[in-house]
C-alpha cells in the first residue's frame, strides 16, 4: 500500500525533486528497494525451509537473510536523514507546497522500508516456533 501511495503521489503530483537532492533520492529509493527485495527472497526461501522441514541449513540462510533485511533498513534510514537535511538546506528555494509533498514521499520510502522489516520480523517470529 505503501509504495502504491507513493507512486501515485509522485505520478499524479509531477513533482520534481530538486536536481541539488537528487542523487540523495535516488540513494533512498535504492536503499527502500533493496531492502524489500531483500524481505521477498526471504519469504521465498521459506518454501525451502518447510520442504525441508525447518532444517538447519535452510534455517541459518532465512536468519542470514534476516540480519539483511534489518541492515539494509537501517543503512536505509540513514540515507533518509540525510536526504531530509539537503532538503531543509534547500527549503527556501522551494515552494512550499511542493516542499511538504517532497518529504511526503520520504515519510512514504521510510514507512516502505520499515514495512519490509516488519515482514522480516514475522518471519522471524514463524520459524522460531
Amino acid at each position: 500500500d505503501q509504495a502504491e501511495s507513493f507512486s501515485n503521489l509522485l505520478l499524479s503530483r509531477k513533482i520534481q525533486v530538486p536536481e541539488k537532492a537528487f542523487s540523495h533520492f535516488a540513494a533512498c529509493l535504492a536503499a527502500s528497494a533493496s531492502t524489500c527485495s531483500l524481505a521477498l527472497e526471504a519469504v521465498n526461501e521459506l518454501d525451502e525451509v518447510f520442504e525441508v522441514g525447518f532444517g538447519k541449513r535452510e534455517i541459518d540462510l532465512v536468519y542470514a537473510r534476516l540480519k539483511a533485511i534489518a541492515k539494509q533498513e537501517n543503512a536505509a534510514r540513514k540515507l533518509e536523514a540525510k536526504l531530509r537535511t539537503k532538503l531543509f538546506a534547500l527549503e527556501k528555494s522551494l515552494d512550499p507546497l511542493e516542499a511538504m509533498f517532497l518529504y511526503q514521499l520520504v515519510d512514504k520510502l521510510d514507512a516502505i522500508a520499515r514495512g519490509a522489516e516488519r515482514i522480516g520480523n514475522r518471519l522471524l517470529i514463524l520459524i522460531s516456533i
